[in-house]
């Protein structure tokens, strides 16, 4: 039969594709920060343990996905119109669980906190808010501009 895959946003629930019910993954949040310049490509790294069944990057700032990846498949439905054809996974079979996103072709507005969510799937069909995995900041300046570097602490018990 078939097989739901579930999140939610925004206190909605929003139907994705097809998978077989959720698990948490558990891992510590990572968080670095990434500095570029304009008109370059960017890597943000994000490592999750395997197997994902679902892997989404997602902006602070917006509702949309920048990237969600479902059942070994692209979900283009959600995902925000200025990131179409601009990014990929590094590598889409996940080897060694490295999720990093990659983003063509920078501007100044692609600046900004970039999350990296995953989830596993078990028979568990519990729906539930997909969990953080990694958290990059990007930061675009020109040469010779001065740059502010932060971190962000938080308590993932």
């Amino acid at each position: 039969g078939a097989e739901n895959c579930w999140l939610t946003r925004d206190s909605k629930l929003d139907k994705l594709k097809e998978v077989d019910g959720w698990m948490d993954v558990s891992a510590p949040v990572d968080q670095r920060s990434i500095t570029a310049e304009p008109g370059e490509t960017v890597t943000l790294p994000c490592r999750v343990p395997l197997p994902v069944k679902v892997l989404q990057w997602h902006r602070s700032n917006r509702t949309e996905y920048v990237l969600s990846f479902c059942n070994e498949q692209f979900d283009p439905e959600d995902q925000d119109p200025t990131f179409v054809n601009w990014v990929d996974l590094k590598d889409r079979k996940m080897t060694d669980g490295d999720a990093s996103l990659i983003i063509k072709n920078i501007t100044t507005s692609d600046a900004g906190v970039y999350e990296c969510r995953a989830i596993r799937s078990t028979a568990n069909r519990r729906r539930r808010e997909i969990p953080v995995i990694g958290i990059v900041h990007l930061d675009i300046t020109r040469s010779g501009e001065f740059v502010d570097l932060w971190m962000r602490v938080e308590d993932v018990s």
